[in-house]
């Protein structure tokens, strides 16, 4: 049956594509709101706007795909088709008493999003509307903020695949996801503290290190005696994409 989401719940990026989904308000309808914040660059209109399915959200013998949210139910991502779903903040709905504390800001979605496709998931995203329909300001700020990210790394995660056996990286301080896109394999590299640079362990017989390069303004990329050298923007609104084809 058509999933036809309540409230305001939107779903974004898969791996297999981007889909999206809302409901009409007492108010600005949230389409019209994120379009506003020029986040059409993360919605597309190739895509159906329902998403047809059932999940197993609420224990049904029959679905579609699994479904864990926030970090519940983690054993159903090992199902062949599942999705994530969480809220900015800790609630789905509006909370007055939530803060920059409780809520995710725009860098961090761009991460849990990779996170969730470099495993093979869907990732739904609930926006909290105030009872007049407008978004909180700490909700708009991490949307704009994903929203440029996603204006370069929407083409990098459209049919892209986990990537099987991926490579290594040094540095605790690092994060790395991988996807693989058939002639190339792209590794998206972040910081989770305030280190500035990471390492990618790559073999040389099977990537041409010399041709990799970063889309966009997350750093900058170089080859090194074991792979790459990455160093990070400090201003960078996601994680750098850096680009690796293969030999």
């Amino acid at each position: 049956m058509p999933r036809t989401p309540t409230g305001t719940s939107w779903t974004w990026w898969t791996s297999t594509g981007p889909t999206s989904s809302g409901t009409t308000l007492n108010g600005p309808t949230p389409a019209s709101t994120l379009a506003s914040m020029g986040w059409e660059r993360c919605l597309s209109t190739s895509t159906p706007l329902f998403r047809t399915g059932s999940s197993n959200r609420w224990g049904a013998t029959h679905q579609d795909y699994g479904t864990s949210e926030y970090e519940a139910a983690r054993e159903n991502e090992s199902e062949s088709e599942w999705e994530n779903c969480r809220g900015i903040g800790f609630s789905f709905g509006y909370n007055q008493v939530e803060g920059p504390e409780q809520s995710l800001t725009g860098q961090q979605l761009a991460r849990h999003l990779t996170d969730v496709v470099s495993r093979g998931g869907h990732f739904l995203l609930n926006v909290g509307p105030r009872a007049d329909g407008t978004i909180p300001e700490i909700q708009r700020q991490a949307l704009t903020d994903l929203g440029k990210w996603m204006a370069t790394a929407k083409q990098y995660l459209v049919g892209a695949r986990p990537l099987q056996d991926g490579p290594g990286a040094s540095g605790d301080d690092s994060w790395i996801r991988w996807l693989d896109r058939g002639t190339e394999v792209v590794a998206f590299v972040d910081s989770l503290d305030d280190g500035t640079e990471a390492a990618l362990k790559l073999d040389a017989g099977g990537f041409d290190v010399a041709r990799a390069s970063v889309e966009g303004p997350g750093g900058t990329v170089e080859a090194a005696a074991d792979g790459l050298k990455v160093t990070l923007s400090p201003d960078r609104p996601g994680p750098a994409i850096v680009r690796i084809p293969r030999t």
